[in-house]
C-alpha cells in the first residue's frame, strides 16, 4: 500500500541546483571552506567509491567537524561497514598528494590508511588499493 504525496515546490528547487563542476579541489581550497563551515557539499569525480554507491558526476556531503571511525569487522562482531572520508593522499603510482574521498581503513602503525571501493562487477578495475592518508579532512555522511 504505497502512497505517493507531492509536495509544492521540490521539483523547482531540484532544476535549479548547480550543475556539478568537476576540477580537482586544492588542499587550500578545502582548509578555506573548513575555516566557514562545518560541512560542505562537493561534486565527485571519478569511479573509486562505485562499490560504496558513491558515483561519478554525484555528490558528497563532508562533515569536518567527525572523523572516520574504525571498520567495524563482522568478525569482532560489527555489521561489516566502514566510513568515507576526505583525505589528502598520494594514489597508488602518483609522485604527489591530492585531494580524495576514499574508504577509511584505520590505523596501521603510524599510518592512517584508506583505499578505493571500486565495482569489482564491472570488470575495469582487478581490485582495489589501500594507501597512507597524509591528513584525514572530515567523513562523509551522505552521498
Amino acid at each position: 500500500m504505497n502512497q505517493i504525496y507531492e509536495v509544492q515546490g521540490i521539483p523547482e528547487v531540484l532544476n535549479l541546483r548547480p550543475k556539478p563542476v568537476h576540477s580537482i579541489i586544492t588542499r587550500k581550497q578545502i582548509e578555506t571552506i573548513m575555516e566557514h563551515n562545518p560541512r560542505a557539499i562537493f561534486s565527485v569525480s571519478g569511479d573509486c567509491l562505485e562499490g560504496a554507491q558513491v558515483l561519478e558526476r554525484g555528490w558528497v556531503c563532508v562533515d569536518f567537524t567527525r572523523r572516520p571511525a574504525p571498520p567495524r569487522y563482522k568478525s569482532k562482531g560489527g555489521d561489516g561497514s566502514t566510513d568515507l572520508c576526505m583525505c589528502w593522499a598520494v594514489f597508488y603510482g602518483q609522485k604527489r598528494p591530492s585531494m580524495m574521498l576514499k574508504e577509511y581503513h584505520g590505523v596501521w602503525g603510524p599510518w592512517q590508511m584508506v583505499s578505493t571501493r571500486y565495482d569489482l562487477t564491472k570488470g575495469k578495475h582487478p581490485f582495489n588499493y589501500e594507501f597512507e592518508a597524509k591528513k584525514i579532512f572530515g567523513v562523509v555522511i551522505a552521498s
